[in-house]
């Protein structure tokens, strides 16, 4: 949003017609029509007086970007939230347009020297930050003007902070963005929460009081996550998951579910030793409902059924995944295979 966007949104807040603005404002209703259609930019003491006859308050970013605030009463009421949505959208909207305004070559010159510092090949960048090779070539040329969230990706591709393509941004303005692109982006992403209870599911966690975080996996697959993310995580699923978020509360382990399907192992070997679909259908519902993969309740399963069959020192036959039979503790006194 321009500050012709955000003139003409707080003069239809205050229920000011152009004319009707200009005539308080002092200056002509065409003057008004520029500034809104962005024809012209207003000076400082043109501010002034537009914020005064609009009974706003007004500031400027610190890259000198203007925009208008509402005094706001600080007890809560419907006009309260008004007042506040209003004053922040004009601050974000103000601080975007300075982000806007950040020339391309500058952005562009900048990408160029911090990926050749980190000797990272454009191809590299492109694979890191999920671009193609020819938006990478064009930000560093000038031709294209790269968005706040492409930016960021660059940044983490590079290892190095946003505040360094943004300099004229104080911490908190810069903050302020960050804060309202996490808001606006798809939390309701179903596969990446998946993928992390699967990961959750299939590994230990440990909480780390002194940085008050979280460790989960093992490995290549361990990951940080701050308590903060952790409790964002739940939100998301509680609000936008609510049958994972269910189906969490009775999440039992494989061979619980097993018993649940089949009584005991013996029931449970009977039946996949005379249906030979059953062991892969059983696979297959098992890793939807814990969100784990296929292979890893393959393991959970055989591993349940041949424990048993170790304890009990016998041997048992089943069929498998694809047809095929499988000899259980064939070494086992008991050479009894079927049931």
């Amino acid at each position: 949003m321009s500050f012709s966007d955000r003139l003409r949104q707080a003069r239809k807040r205050q229920g000011l017609t152009q004319e009707e603005l200009g005539k308080k404002s002092g200056l002509s209703t065409y003057t008004i029509q520029r500034y809104e259609y962005g024809k012209l930019n207003p000076k400082k003491d043109t501010v002034a007086k537009l914020a005064a006859a609009l009974n706003l308050g007004y500031n400027y970013t610190k890259s000198g970007e203007p925009y208008f605030y509402t005094f706001v009463d600080t007890v809560p009421s419907p006009e309260y939230e008004d007042a506040e949505d209003f004053n922040q959208e004009q601050y974000r909207n103000a601080i975007e347009k300075a982000l806007e305004d950040v020339t391309l070559s500058t952005i562009g010159e900048k990408i160029k020297w911090l990926r050749k510092n980190k000797k990272i090949s454009q191809r590299e960048l492109a694979q890191k930050t999920g671009l193609s090779i020819g938006s990478i070539q064009g930000f560093e040329q000038g031709r294209y003007n790269p968005k706040l969230e492409t930016v960021l990706k660059i940044a983490d591709a590079l290892g190095i902070s946003i505040n360094v393509f943004y300099e004229n941004l104080s911490k908190d303005e810069y903050r302020n963005i960050l804060e309202t692109k996490a808001r606006k982006a798809d939390i309701d992403n179903f596969n990446s929460v998946v993928n992390i209870l699967s990961n959750l599911n299939d590994s230990y966690s440990l909480y780390n009081k002194e940085d008050d975080c979280y460790i989960f996996g093992t490995g290549d697959n361990a990951f940080v996550l701050k308590s903060k993310s952790v409790r964002a995580l739940q939100k998301a699923i509680e609000s936008f998951i609510p049958c994972i978020t269910e189906q969490l509360k009775y999440m039992e382990p494989v061979p619980k579910i097993l018993e649940s399907m089949f009584g005991n192992e013996e029931n449970c070997i009977r039946a996949f030793s005379k249906d030979e679909q059953l062991f892969d259908k059983c696979c297959k519902n098992i890793s939807l409902l814990l969100c784990m993969d296929y292979g890893v309740v393959d393991e959970e399963i055989a591993g349940y059924l041949e424990q048993y069959c170790i304890e009990k020192n016998i041997t048992r036959k089943i069929i498998a995944r694809q047809g095929e039979e499988w000899i259980i503790n064939p070494h086992a006194g008991d050479k009894n295979k079927t049931n």
